[in-house]
C-alpha cells in the first residue's frame, strides 16, 4: 500500500476511536447518573414505606392512639368506635401501599416480569 493510504487509514481509524471515545465519555456518566436516581427513588419508596410500617404497628396496638391519630386526620368527623376507626386506618394503610407501587411504577422500579423471562 502507498504511504498515503496508509496515513489516511490511519487518520479515519483516529477519527473513529475519537468519536467512540467522546460518545462513550457522555454516555456512561448518563447511565450512571440515571441508575443512582433510579437507586435514590427506590430507597426514599423504600424509607416511606417503612415509616408507614412502623407508625401502623404502633397505632393499632393501643386504642388510645387510634382515636388520636383519627381525631389529626378526620377533626370535624365524628366520634366512631374503635372498630370503625380500625377499619378506617386499614383502609388508610391499603392505599398507602398502592400509593407507593404507583410511584414506583411511575418510575418504572416494578415493571411485572414476561413469561418469557421464566422459560427455560
Amino acid at each position: 500500500m502507498e504511504e498515503n493510504t496508509l496515513q489516511l487509514i490511519s487518520t479515519i481509524a483516529q477519527i473513529v476511536i475519537a468519536l467512540a471515545a467522546l460518545v462513550a465519555s457522555i454516555t456512561i456518566p448518563l447511565r450512571i447518573r440515571s441508575a443512582q436516581r433510579q437507586r435514590e427513588t427506590i430507597d426514599l419508596i423504600h424509607a416511606v414505606r417503612s415509616m408507614w410500617i412502623s407508625i401502623d404497628s404502633v397505632v393499632l396496638q393501643n386504642d388510645e392512639l387510634i382515636e388520636i391519630a383519627d381525631s389529626i386526620l378526620d377533626p370535624r368527623g365524628k366520634p366512631a368506635s374503635v372498630r370503625e376507626r380500625k377499619k378506617k386506618w386499614i383502609a388508610l394503610m391499603v392505599l398507602n401501599a398502592i400509593y407507593m407501587d404507583y410511584l414506583g411504577a411511575r418510575e418504572g422500579l416494578n415493571n411485572p416480569p414476561n413469561a418469557r423471562d421464566f422459560a427455560a
